[in-house]
């Protein structure tokens, strides 16, 4: 007699990625799974999430909110799958209750959102997006100015996990001094790539580019407000790639403005999600704050590598193994 085959849900933003070999070896572990692309959009809403998610047995998450709601309304489910790094939507008391495992990638997008936060940092201060523009205004004569390296330079790397470690590395190899403030140290890497710990006060005051890679968290809030923003070289640059919420878009954009800060490369802001058509808003107009809207971490290697990880995990998991990067392992207490 044939298994039944069961079922499996990609939640993930549609930013033109192709899943499509990962669902075929999902579909090879009898998994039949697609991808809803545009309905749930990391909706923190259960109304908007439990009739979309309702009758899968397996979801390979984007950031929309599991909470006991959202499990309570969909007791098929056996295993959530995170595709990515975050997981603050993810009430892990609630799946442990459940009994649903919750895996996550840690380090899976470092390398992309590490390359774009140099990505942004070199388009800062080259001016590069800005003389594009007049180019193409016809304005050639306009973009004809002089710019700053990047070599050289002294880079702050605030928070020095996968990502900040990765961006040190590609940083370094431009001739960058590298200062790192983390509450945990590594001083292997340290040593290795020339870093040097440094509190976060004197990170500000001694940094030409400072560039953010925290977790979002009630102490990291804000954690560049007007305060710490005062503490800054003038003409610094600032680059978050992490979370919008731990700038606060009204200092930075007064910095920008008054001509305190050299500019921003900013890949996240605190207003978006949530509905917002027009996140970011307040720096609409500098023309040397540049935006681009929380894709850091989208490369088709990372989307590839994230399902390889993806499938792994299930494959583990139906085989009786612990899956790895588990969070919530005594979930194991309450499986059905």
């Amino acid at each position: 007699m044939t298994a039944a085959r069961e079922k499996g849900i990609i939640t993930m933003l549609d930013h033109h990625e192709n899943f499509d070999r990962g669902i075929g070896a999902l579909r090879a572990l009898g998994i039949d799974t697609v991808w809803e692309k545009e309905i749930i959009r990391s909706s923190r809403d259960p109304k908007v999430v439990i009739p979309q998610v309702r009758g899968y047995q397996y979801v390979f998450a984007g950031g929309e909110v599991w909470n006991k709601e959202v499990f309570d309304a969909c007791p098929e489910v056996k295993m959530i799958v995170r595709l990515g790094v975050g997981y603050d939507g993810i009430d892990l008391k609630a799946a442990t209750e459940a009994g649903v495992p919750v895996t996550f990638m840690p380090g899976v997008n470092a390398q992309s959102v590490a390359e774009h936060a140099v990505a942004l940092a070199l388009a800062c201060a080259r001016q590069i997006p800005q003389m594009n523009a007049l180019v193409h205004a016809a304005e050639r004569k306009k973009a004809i100015y002089a710019t700053n390296m990047i070599s050289g330079k002294t880079v702050g790397i605030v928070g020095c996990g996968n990502i900040g470690k990765a961006a040190a590395k590609m940083l370094s190899a431009f001739g960058c001094k590298i200062l790192a403030y983390d509450i945990r140290r590594d001083e292997a890497f340290a040593e290795a790539y020339g870093v040097e710990y440094v509190t976060l006060d004197e990170l500000l005051s001694r940094s030409d580019i400072v560039s953010l890679h925290l977790a979002l968290m009630p102490e990291t809030r804000h954690i560049i407000g007007a305060e710490n923003i005062a503490k800054m070289k003038d003409g610094a640059i600032l680059i978050n790639t992490s979370r919008g919420g731990v700038v606060d878009s009204a200092a930075l954009a007064d910095a920008v403005r008054t001509g305190k800060l050299g500019g921003a490369g900013l890949d996240v802001v605190e207003d978006e999600g949530g509905g917002n058509p027009r996140p970011g808003e307040i720096f609409y107009g500098l023309d040397n704050v540049l935006l681009t809207p929380h894709v850091a971490g989208a490369t088709h290697e990372c989307f590839e590598m994230m399902m390889e990880h993806a499938v792994e995990m299930v494959r583990d998991f139906k085989a009786g193994k612990e899956p790895k990067w588990l969070l919530n392992p005594d979930y194991i207490k309450y499986k059905k």
